[in-house]
């Protein structure tokens, strides 16, 4: 699947205007840090949540509890997604290192973006993905990143234009 195809590489300015998107009602998120004491309360649902991820990623890629654990560990962040507190999405972002790139100072990199799709397509969530990003982009801003950057897969052209939209460039960042 995954192996044949090409990465379109897009970086996010941080620094650039915030879009005016609004999270549906009764959906928030939060952030699970090494620092966070609670995602240890919070297993069931993370574990409910891994399960989706691994049933819907269209490539071979699984992932287990030790991958989330050892990410956090590695002072990386998870941000969780949820509505009406089901745990509904959530996004990886390395602050280090990722996949062979040495992230410098004031990069991120974005990985394992997922939205159930029960919720994703529902009526009542138009404009989750966008205004998601936009809440994501202002809070690793706030923490000093001035850049975001991720690739999506060539034959996934809904994501791509998703992110395109809330302010994503096409920019081939791991030639540089």
């Amino acid at each position: 699947m995954q192996s044949n195809d090409e990465r379109i590489y897009i970086s996010l300015d941080l620094q650039s205007p915030i879009l005016n998107a609004k999270m549906p009602n009764n959906v928030s998120w939060y952030t699970l840090t090494k620092r966070t004491e609670d995602y240890l309360h919070r297993c069931l649902p993370l574990w409910n949540l891994l399960t989706v991820y691994n049933q819907q990623v269209p490539w071979n890629e699984y992932l287990d509890q030790s991958d989330i654990f050892k990410f956090i560990n590695d002072g990386n962040d998870i941000n969780i997604l949820t509505e009406n507190h089901d745990f509904i999405g959530w996004a990886w972002q390395n602050k280090k290192t990722a996949e062979a790139l040495k992230l410098k100072k004031h990069q991120i990199y974005q990985s394992k973006w997922l939205v159930d799709k029960k919720y994703l397509f529902k009526k009542l969530n138009k404009g989750l993905s966008l205004a998601w990003i936009q809440e994501l982009k202002k809070y690793y801003r706030s923490q000093g990143f001035t850049q975001g950057l991720a690739y999506i897969d060539d034959w996934n052209k809904g994501v791509l234009k998703s992110v395109l939209r809330a302010g994503y460039e096409i920019k081939n960042w791991n030639k540089q």
